[in-house]
Order: C-alpha cells, then sequence, then structure tokens
C-alpha cells in the first residue's frame, strides 16, 4: 500500500531528525569525556610533580614519617581525594596512601617500560575503588636513570556521574524530541499539502457542463499556485474543445436538415 505524501514526509523528516540528535549527542558525549580526562591528567601530572619534589633529592627518595600529613601539610596535597604509590625501580612497593587501604596501584607491563624510558603514562585503572580511577605513573629519575616510580590516581566517581547524567538525558530527552518533531511535522505537512486537496476537491467538482468554472488561484504563487493556473489553462482548452464540438455538431446537423428534408418529400 502506498504511503500519502504527507506521511513520507513526515518520516524522512523524523529519521533525518533523529540521525541528527543521535550523532550531536554522541559527539557531546565523546568531547564532553575527553574534555573532563584531560582536566583529570593535568591536574595528576600537577600533583606528581609536586609530589616528586617533596620526596626526591639527589641520589636518593626521601619518604618522611606520616606521609600523607607531610604532603597535606607542606604541599596542600590532600591524600583523602588522591591514591599514591611509591615504588622503587624494581616496581617494589615502598608506600602506599591511606586512601588505598589494602590495595594497590598495579604496575603494568607498558607503563613500567614508559617510566624507564623516562616517560609518563596515563591510564583508567578497575576495581581499586567503587569506582575507576585515572592513573598517571611518573617516573623519578637522575642522570637518564630510573630512581623511583610514583603513580598518583583520582577515582572519576564525580566524572562517571556527570557522564552517566547525560547519557541519560540523552537517552530520555532524543526520544522525546524526536516523537514531538514527528507530530510537529505531521502537522506541518498536512498543512502546506492542504491546498493540494483543496484543488483536489474543486477539479472533481468541475464537469462537463461547468467547465466555465475555475480553481481558485488567489493564494501566492508558488508550486501550488502554478499547478492551479496550469489547470485553469487546461479546463479553458477544454472548454473550447467542448464548445467547438458542439458548433461542429450543430452545423451538421443543419447541413444535413435539408437533404433529409426533401428526400422525406419525395417519397
Amino acid at each position: 500500500m502506498s504511503l500519502p505524501i504527507r506521511a513520507k514526509l513526515t518520516i524522512w523528516y523524523t529519521l533525518l531528525l533523529a540521525a541528527s540528535l543521535i550523532t550531536f549527542g554522541s559527539i557531546l558525549y565523546v568531547a564532553l569525556s575527553r574534555n573532563i580526562i584531560s582536566s583529570i591528567d593535568a591536574r595528576l601530572l600537577s600533583t606528581a610533580e609536586m609530589v616528586s619534589r617533596a620526596v626526591f633529592r639527589p641520589g636518593t627518595v626521601n619518604l618522611p614519617q606520616n606521609f600523607d600529613v607531610f604532603l597535606e601539610h607542606f604541599f596542600g596535597i590532600k591524600t583523602s581525594g588522591n591514591y599514591i604509590q611509591l615504588l622503587d625501580k624494581y616496581g617494589k612497593i615502598v608506600f602506599t596512601s591511606s586512601t588505598l587501604g589494602k590495595k594497590h596501584i598495579p604496575l603494568f607491563g607498558q607503563a613500567y617500560h614508559h617510566a624507564l624510558a623516562g616517560n609518563s603514562t596515563y591510564e583508567t585503572i578497575e576495581n581499586i575503588g567503587q569506582y575507576p580511577a585515572r592513573i598517571i605513573t611518573f617516573p623519578l629519575m637522575e642522570n637518564g636513570q630510573l630512581v623511583s616510580i610514583l603513580q598518583v590516581g583520582a577515582p572519576l566517581r564525580e566524572s562517571v556521574t556527570a557522564l552517566n547524567a547525560l547519557f541519560y538525558i540523552l537517552m530520555l530527552g532524543i526520544p522525546l524530541s524526536v516523537i514531538l518533531a514527528s507530530g510537529i511535522g505531521w502537522f506541518l505537512a498536512k498543512k502546506a499539502l492542504r491546498p493540494v486537496d483543496d484543488i483536489t476537491n474543486m477539479a472533481r467538482k468541475i464537469e462537463a457542463g461547468s467547465l466555465n468554472e475555475r480553481l481558485a488561484t488567489a493564494g501566492p504563487k508558488d508550486e501550488l499556485g502554478r499547478l492551479a493556473e496550469t489547470l485553469n489553462d487546461m479546463i479553458a482548452r477544454l472548454e473550447l474543445s467542448f464548445k467547438q464540438m458542439r458548433q461542429f455538431t450543430a452545423d451538421a446537423s443543419h447541413e444535413l436538415k435539408t437533404p433529409l428534408t426533401v428526400l422525406k418529400g419525395e417519397m
């Protein structure tokens, strides 16, 4: 069964709008996620640099007692919002902040090899706390040699909460927007095509005996206005053809009437 034009227009409009909203929502989600991660990475790097200045001395790594209190008192670094772990150059744990409890930050092979080369590594790691954590593995170098490895992490609680909120807003908002827009699209398509229905109804009323009637063309000179004018021109030609046909029939009847009368008299 063929769908009416207004239904086709509404379907196409709805599909295009849905695709546009889904694309926009995906780009927004990915962009926000990357922006949040970039901001966290910058903060982790700043914290790692401050901690390294607190513990690293030429030739040695000095680890004061009550290290958590020391960091907060002298450097303003609150370990309550961060995970801090210090390892020797072989990857053996030397210190873990109280926020880690009995857990530790894993040191993966790739991060360790990057540290040996003097490069930092950023990773997102699960199973440290209730939420995933963003971790920087920061090498402490002296004369091009790895002395110690510092790992600083931050739970992604706020980031996960914000991204989840955005996700649920998009999941709820996009379908509602599409449904609302499809209703508006149906209404607008119906309104836009109403003149076509009017032209169709008026054209059906015009019969052979009423070819002097014309379609209304008081509207704007748009596509529908030109259609009405074209139909009026066609009706005018039909009217002229009918008039010529009637005239021909009348003339032929008159021409045949006289011979028939003569023949009738002779009989």
